[in-house]
């Protein structure tokens, strides 16, 4: 319903919201494809790594699904963040729809930390710059918007009050700290990164088929 609502204003897109849920469906729906070919060992994926005894070679479709992870994994914790501390409660905007407001800012986040603890997915350092350029695209399309006379579904000139480019110093602040947020929770990430690295050398001691992996 609020999907439609929005829709049918022509905001959805206007949204940061919208866009990691999008990415987060995206990203799940190439991650099940991809553990579906492995599984059921469609095109012989399996088969060829299993007789090889090597790891398989990098797939574009793996790689895509790579870039967009390391992208839907820092946007998602980043919306988390910033709404729940500087957007709910803080701003005159009714909740039309709760329940959709916490799926969107609450679940979203929570999928993607789930399935970075389950998935044995590489993490690189200088890949938080994917999120880096992401937030990048949102600020300088939030500046357009406002220049153009973009309002949000209420009519208020800006899509969040702390991006209103009346206030360009607000603006530049938010810039930063959104900045600073990527860097601490991809650190923070990095980190989860290397001790699960370190529980997998010390109780894997018997080496399986499904055990090998696709990167």
């Amino acid at each position: 319903m609020c999907i439609i609502v929005q829709f049918c204003d022509g905001k959805f897109f206007i949204y940061m919201t919208n866009w990691g849920f999008g990415l987060c469906a995206i990203t799940m729906l190439i991650s099940a494809i991809q553990v579906t070919y492995w599984h059921y060992d469609i095109k012989d994926t399996r088969s060829l790594v299993q007789e090889s005894g090597n790891k398989a070679s990098t797939t574009r479709g793996l790689k895509i699904y790579w870039w967009l992870y390391n992208m839907t994994l820092s946007l998602a914790l980043i919306i988390s963040t910033v709404y729940w501390i500087f957007l709910y409660g803080h701003t005159e905007k009714p909740v039309r729809f709760p329940a959709i407001s916490i799926i969107t800012h609450g679940l979203n986040s929570t999928m993607m930390i789930i399935d970075f603890l389950i998935v044995a997915f590489p993490l690189r350092l200088l890949h938080m710059i994917y999120g880096m350029l992401l937030a990048i695209f949102f600020f300088l399309f939030t500046l357009v918007y406002h220049l153009c006379g973009g309002t949000d579904e209420f009519g208020n000139p800006f899509v969040y009050p702390i991006l209103d480019w009346h206030n360009p110093e607000r603006c530049l602040v938010t810039f930063v700290g959104i900045f600073l947020l990527i860097f601490c929770y991809w650190l923070l990430l990095f980190g989860l990164y290397k001790l699960k690295r370190v529980f997998n050398r010390a109780f894997s001691v018997v080496w399986t088929p499904h055990a090998v992996g696709l990167i």
